[in-house]
């Protein structure tokens, strides 16, 4: 009998895939062209429910936006690599980097553009976070953080378009003068292009539009990717941080739309009520519509590949 051991085999480390990251609206030139609003719209209720396709891996990462469209209330983007807080080394884009809100006041077509593919890559990080969760549910997810943040720029574009027109009524402004186009304008010359107050509130309504049995583990994970400033409210998104402190989700509505209407910060009681939330205390089920050109018109969602 032979007194040597066999040798043992050394154990390979199993290899991982390099990481790439996901090119967010496919095709589209960098700064050159607008995120596109074609094809036939979708519902939330009616995006697919097999998602089997694998985004397209890129070296490249294009933002979205249309510059004929002056500054969407959804920002800039400027700030899209989010900042982490909880040490993963993976970095997102920013919600309004992935997605858009395009005003009724400068567009042809107006809506909520979102990319498919930025989609998955929210879905693919809380996946990455929370193990329990499959593909579908982490979509799910996903779409509720982003559809719902946008959607809450619109509710507050129509509360800011019906002050306009009682403060042209009353006397208090020129006819055809655009309170929200002057807000923006000013925020464009600031060094945070973007109302942190305003997205804010709109992470918030997203957060308490999350349904039954989605992952609130899995918004908070997206919710720690993006900008600064975007994370001012608390855990159920029912109260925000203003200048005055922690105030409820109205009176933090309230301030913003004063902003918009007075040049000096303050708030004029009872503006919540603009925002036609089907249930005003929560702050839930905001109305979709629209009356253009005398036509109610429902707000769509556009899902770009």
């Amino acid at each position: 009998m032979s007194n040597e051991f066999p040798e043992i085999p050394e154990i390979q480390k199993p290899e991982s895939p390099e990481r790439h990251p996901i090119e967010i609206w496919p095709g589209k030139p960098p700064k050159s062209s607008p995120i596109p609003l074609e094809g036939r719209p979708h519902r939330v209720d009616e995006f697919p429910e097999e998602l089997s396709r694998e985004p397209e891996p890129s070296t490249e990462r294009v933002r979205g936006g249309n510059p004929n469209n002056p500054n969407p209330p959804s920002g800039t983007g400027t700030r899209g690599d989010g900042g982490k807080s909880d040490g993963n080394p993976i970095r997102l884009p920013s919600v309004d980097v992935i997605s858009t809100y395009w005003s009724f006041r400068n567009s042809d077509k107006w809506g909520i553009a979102v990319s498919k593919n930025g989609l998955y890559q929210y879905a693919f990080c809380i996946q990455e976070n929370d193990l329990s969760l499959n593909l579908k549910q982490a979509v799910s997810v996903a779409q509720t953080f982003i559809v719902e943040h946008q959607f809450h720029h619109f509710l507050i574009d129509r509360a800011v378009c019906t002050l306009e027109a009682v403060l042209s009524i009353s006397g208090g402004t020129n006819y055809g003068y655009s309170h929200w186009e002057k807000f923006h304008s000013k925020l464009r010359g600031s060094h945070m292009p973007y109302s942190s107050l305003e997205e804010s509130l709109s992470c918030a309504y997203a957060r308490r539009q999350l349904k039954k049995g989605e992952s609130a583990k899995g918004f908070e994970t997206l919710l720690g990717h993006q900008p600064q400033g975007y994370q001012l409210m608390n855990g159920d998104g029912s109260k925000i941080v203003t200048s005055g402190g922690l105030v409820s989700h109205q009176q933090a509505v309230s301030e913003l739309l004063s902003e918009y209407i007075r040049d000096r910060n303050g708030r004029a009681l009872g503006l919540h009520g603009l925002m036609l939330y089907k249930n005003h205390l929560k702050g839930t089920d905001g109305d979709p519509f629209f009356t253009i050109d005398g036509k109610k018109t429902e707000l769509f969602v556009y899902y770009a590949s």
